[in-house]
């Protein structure tokens, strides 16, 4: 069975390695997800909930008469929960 690489070309790794480290050092504006800046008043989706701010954690808040159990879900960093 033949070598992926010969002894002569270990220094391809290393190489390699620092090309894609520059590549994601010059491309990281594009791969990290940016929100925007809509305020969580303009959900359509969510008009009958409420919102509620506490210590700077936004929400939406849909009241159950005689609920016994909370649910939170959280939707990520890639969207607002509008969109969730």
């Amino acid at each position: 069975m033949p070598r992926l690489f010969a002894r002569r070309d270990i220094w391809l790794i290393p190489l390699i390695y620092i090309a894609f480290g520059g590549y994601l050092t010059w491309q990281q504006y594009n791969l990290i997800y940016h929100p925007d800046n809509t305020p969580t008043e303009n959900c359509p989706s969510l008009e009958h909930y409420v919102i509620t701010d506490v210590d700077g954690l936004r929400g939406y808040y849909h009241p159950v008469a005689q609920a016994e159990t909370i649910v939170i879900i959280y939707h990520g960093n890639a969207g607002r929960a509008c969109h969730r």
